[in-house]
């Protein structure tokens, strides 16, 4: 049985997505695709769901994810658009972490990193407020497998303290509190590159962003030159 995918999206989009889509082509068994929020008129065989009802990011992000969790039965693999699959990883993909969320949070020092470093340390107070005694970062640009119910069951328990206007980052509070992935989880580096040159050689993953996303795209279009089965 393949991935269920869940892609949130917001408008415009660039080239990622046509990538980040034929490379899981490529490398996953995939049963079903839904986007939450904006699917671009050449995407095709999709379920959309309404989304992006928070402008601020990380607040729609939350937003979102919740959505797919209330309407998705069972487990989903969380996707964002500059996630591309390099190579068909271990079945079904790990759960990972980085380093603590204290440590993590140091290294954002660019200043528009400070939304995120805020969010971070607010999320490891109430985890360690929930006796979680080092919290993990789960912020890492790889698709995680996502089980609905469980994920739900986290966002209650937390929702005194956050909501969708004040998220949790919420990979990390779903990471620390569900049993199931914390259990279970690999430390591993993030596979977030901005220069070709530094992407590892064999890399399972890798993500870019809306800046540095034309130093990848001629050698993901050299990689993925089919289009996927969710292209017009």
């Amino acid at each position: 049985m393949g991935y269920h995918l869940v892609y949130s999206l917001r408008e415009p989009l660039g080239a990622e997505l046509r990538y980040s889509l034929r490379s899981v082509a490529a490398h996953l068994d995939v049963d079903k695709i839904t986007v939450v929020g904006d699917a671009p008129s050449w995407m095709k065989d999709v379920e959309v769901l309404e989304g992006n009802h928070h402008g601020e990011p990380y607040c729609n992000s939350y937003g979102n994810v919740l959505v797919a969790a209330n309407h998705i039965s069972g487990q989903f693999l969380s996707m964002n658009d500059d996630f591309f699959v390099m190579k068909k990883p271990a079945d079904p993909i790990p759960h990972w972490w980085e380093r603590s969320m204290v440590q993590q949070a140091a290294r954002s020092s660019d200043p528009r990193s400070q939304r995120h470093r805020m969010l971070m340390l607010e999320t490891n107070m109430y985890l360690s407020q929930n006796n979680v005694v080092i919290p993990k970062s789960y912020e890492l640009h790889i698709p995680m497998l996502i089980d609905s119910a469980e994920l739900l069951r986290v966002a209650r328990k937390a929702g005194r303290k956050f909501n969708v206007t004040y998220p949790p980052r919420w990979r990390s509070l779903y990471g620390n509190l569900s049993p199931a992935v914390h259990s279970t989880a690999r430390q591993r580096e993030d596979v977030k590159f901005h220069i070709l040159r530094d992407m590892p050689d064999g890399t399972d993953f890798l993500s870019t962003d809306e800046r540095t996303f034309k130093n990848f795209l001629p050698m993901l279009q050299k990689k993925f030159p089919k289009k996927s089965p969710w292209e017009k």
